[in-house]
């Protein structure tokens, strides 16, 4: 689970939760604070109730594969997109041309 709050701490909600769904003995329970970059590793015992085992600072590293390119957003290029540009001036043109030459009469070799 991850939770921005600035503390890596569990509320009774996920003790339930855990105790609900993972009851078996050796599950653990992640939980990540992104503010503050620590995480904590909680078990329940007997008694369902969370105790953490670990808790220590995330260390940030940079990602890379695949997963970088899904992080990463999408760099949009600005400038004019020249190509498409001389395309539709170059197709106005000839329309244009044709439509000149069909009103005054100019006979087409087509």
């Amino acid at each position: 689970m991850s939770r921005p709050d600035g503390r890596a701490r569990t509320r009774k909600a996920d003790a339930e939760t855990h105790g609900r769904f993972f009851h078996a003995p050796g599950q653990v329970f992640l939980l990540f604070d992104t503010s503050a970059r620590t995480a904590a590793v909680f078990t329940a015992g007997d008694d369902r109730w969370l105790r953490c085992v670990h808790r220590a600072p995330v260390q940030p590293r940079a990602i890379t594969g695949a997963a970088a390119l899904v992080a990463a957003p999408a760099r949009h290029h600005t400038a004019p997109p020249w190509t498409a540009l001389a395309a539709i001036g170059g197709a106005g043109g000839a329309a244009g041309l044709l439509l000149w030459a069909l009103s005054h009469g100019v006979s087409l070799p087509i």
